[in-house]
C-alpha cells in the first residue's frame, strides 16, 4: 500500500504565487512537526554537516557561503537520508504541489546554506541553472543572524527586500531574479531545492 494514500493534504491559506510570483509560508502554515523542525536544525549546524566553501554559483553568479549537497541535480543518489526524508516526506510533496495547483512537482535538487559574516549571493535566476525547474524552495532554519536579507525582483516589476522569518518557507518560481544581502553578525542558515515535472 502506498504511504501517500494515508495522507490527508496540507490545506495552504496564505497569498498565492500569482500575485507577485512567490508566496512565503509561515511556520503556522508549514506541516512539520516541532520535532521535524528541530531536527533540520541541528542536522545542518556546521559542525554535523561538512560545508564547503563556495564562491561562484550554478549560474556563474559571485558568492560566497557554505554548502552542503543533499541531492545533486539530476541524480537518484541521496547525499544526507534524513534531511531528505524530511524535506521530501509524502505530507511536505502534497504541501508544495498544493501551492503551486501542480501534482506532478517533484524535487531534483537540494542543498544547505551556511552564511557567516560578510557572506552573500549576487543577483541571479535559479532557472538558468537548469530550465526544467519551475519552483525554487527555501526553509529559513536559524534566527541568531543580522542582514542576510532576501531581495526578490517580483513579477509587478518591484523590488522586495525582507529577512525572512524563522521558521518559514519562501515558494518563488524560479525564473524570478533574487539575491542575498550579506550577513552582518550570526549564522544565517537555509534549506534549498527545487521543483521540477
Amino acid at each position: 500500500m502506498s504511504t501517500t494514500a494515508c495522507i490527508e493534504p496540507a490545506v495552504y491559506t496564505g497569498q498565492t504565487l500569482e500575485k507577485n510570483g512567490y508566496t512565503l509560508c509561515t511556520a503556522q502554515d508549514i506541516p512539520f512537526t516541532p520535532t521535524e523542525w528541530a531536527r533540520l536544525e541541528f542536522l545542518t549546524d556546521e559542525e554535523n554537516l561538512s560545508y564547503s566553501k563556495a564562491q561562484v554559483g550554478d549560474t556563474n553568479e559571485s558568492l560566497s557561503m557554505g554548502f552542503f549537497r543533499i541531492k545533486k541535480p539530476g541524480e537518484l543518489k541521496i547525499l544526507h537520508e534524513e534531511l531528505m526524508q524530511i524535506i521530501a516526506s509524502p505530507k511536505m510533496l502534497n504541501f508544495y504541489r498544493e501551492i503551486c495547483q501542480n501534482n506532478k512537482l517533484w524535487i531534483d535538487r537540494c542543498q544547505a546554506h551556511l552564511y557567516k559574516t560578510n557572506d552573500f549571493i549576487a543577483r541571479h535566476v535559479d532557472k538558468e541553472s537548469y530550465q526544467g525547474y519551475l519552483y525554487s524552495l527555501l526553509f529559513a532554519i536559524s534566527q541568531d543572524f543580522l542582514g542576510g536579507e532576501m531581495v526578490l525582483y517580483n513579477n509587478k516589476g518591484t523590488v522586495d527586500t525582507f529577512k525572512l522569518p524563522y521558521r518559514s518557507l519562501l515558494l518563488a518560481d524560479s525564473a524570478i531574479p533574487h539575491e542575498v544581502l550579506p550577513v552582518k553578525s550570526g549564522v544565517r542558515k537555509t534549506l534549498a531545492f527545487f521543483l521540477m515535472e
